[in-house]
């Protein structure tokens, strides 16, 4: 438990760079951890440290472009949490593919979506319930200028049950992007996607049956469209079955705020546009979320409301099943230290209605890494500002966090 050490996952030394690593529980105290490197590997760490898949960990995604070899790169991935993993992952020199994989330390690999046409990247996975997963993408399939939403449903197997190469989620006109995925509890999914179809970028979002039969229509439900300011970076959270919270960024660049709208199976639930989660002065952005356990969730984000664009802190806010905000008035402080100048941050549930927020911190000069808990009712349980994870020299970053039981 020193911040100056930390535990080496891969060998720096002897082997190219590891990259955009991710996490997800084994489900006995321990966990799953996933990089880039040439291929995907990974590695088991249990909850007393010990690595079990070797000491560099062993390769879990290797299926590439059917035309040449490339990197394997931004893995994503769910838990069953009995130590079986499925990965989703995608290709760096032309983007042509979307691959998946079952680890155990590993079961199958192959192809989801594979086109000499047009790229796919930025998967997004989820459970679909009875053992397999819902992976979602971006497609330029149909025009590089074009970018749309696929899905894909594989079952524990290996075996793709929608049809080949994915179904469309949305072909609206010009380019849909980043979609992230929960899952609806039913065998299906909630995806959402920033969409640039009119003048500013707007939020939609679509739901899929277990069929893959796409419910909101061909091109979506829109999620905010208000005024002429752009609203990006959405993220989304199951929070009781056949509903999900998205949050987002909404505003003009330096005064972004953080909204947030609740879903179900057939509509919007919250007021149009989105309920406010944060609408302090200057930028709040780059929101997380997870869900509280109790039809609500809670969402973190960066924010600069305390001097400037240059330096940002760390906020978070918990809103209840009805849209209202149960924490101070646009937030509580996670991390005001100052001397911080961007920092990507993650969320996870603590298991008891708060939650865990890591972010990389740059106090001391680098990048390092700190978390805090904050509990149900928005009091930080930890040292003020945070907790050293790592301070080890030069810089840490990539931050990844999940909990342990």
């Amino acid at each position: 438990n020193d911040p100056n050490v930390n535990i080496a996952l891969s060998d720096t030394v002897t082997l190219s760079s590891a990259l955009s690593p991710v996490a997800v529980s084994d489900g006995n105290g321990g966990a799953i951890l996933l990089w880039s490197r040439i291929r995907i590997h990974g590695q088991r760490v249990s909850s007393s440290g010990n690595k079990l898949w070797g000491p560099n960990g062993t390769i879990v995604g290797e299926t590439n472009d059917p035309a040449h070899l490339a990197f394997c790169i931004n893995p994503t991935a769910i838990s069953d949490d009995s130590g079986r993993t499925i990965i989703a992952y995608g290709e760096y020199q032309s983007s042509r593919i979307i691959a998946a994989s079952m680890v155990k330390s590993i079961v199958w690999d192959k192809l989801i979506c594979f086109s000499s046409t047009g790229t796919r990247k930025n998967p997004s996975i989820c459970s679909d319930g009875e053992g397999g997963a819902i992976i979602t993408w971006e497609d330029t399939r149909n025009g590089s200028t074009n970018s749309d939403i696929y899905a894909q449903r594989i079952s524990a197997s290996g075996t793709e049950m929608w049809a080949s190469n994915g179904i469309i989620l949305c072909d609206a006109v010009k380019n849909q992007t980043v979609p992230k995925i929960a899952p609806d509890g039913m065998g299906g999914a909630f995806i959402t996607w920033s969409d640039n179809r009119a003048s500013e970028s707007r939020i939609y979002a679509q739901s899929i049956n277990s069929l893959g039969i796409a419910q909101w229509g061909p091109t979506g439900m829109l999620i905010c469209a208000a005024g002429n300011d752009p609203a990006a970076n959405p993220r989304i959270a199951a929070t009781s079955k056949g509903e999900a919270i998205i949050t987002w960024t909404h505003g003009a660049s330096g005064t972004w705020d953080v909204y947030a709208q609740k879903v179900n199976l057939d509509t919007t639930l919250w007021t149009t546009n989105g309920v406010s989660v944060c609408n302090e002065i200057r930028t709040q952005w780059k929101p997380e979320i997870v869900a509280d356990g109790f039809g609500g969730a809670i969402i973190s984000w960066q924010d600069s409301r305390r001097i400037s664009f240059n330096e940002e802190d760390v906020y978070a806010q918990k809103i209840n099943t009805n849209g209202v905000m149960e924490w101070t008035q646009n937030g509580v402080p996670v991390c005001t230290q100052p001397g911080n100048s961007g920092v990507p941050q993650r969320i996870t549930s603590d298991g008891d209605g708060g939650a865990i927020i890591a972010w990389e911190d740059r106090r001391n000069g680098n990048t390092d890494i700190f978390v805090q808990r904050v509990n149900i009712s928005g009091s930080t349980m930890w040292t003020s500002n945070g907790v050293a994870v790592s301070t080890a020299p030069y810089s840490q970053i990539g931050v990844t966090v999940i909990g342990d039981g």
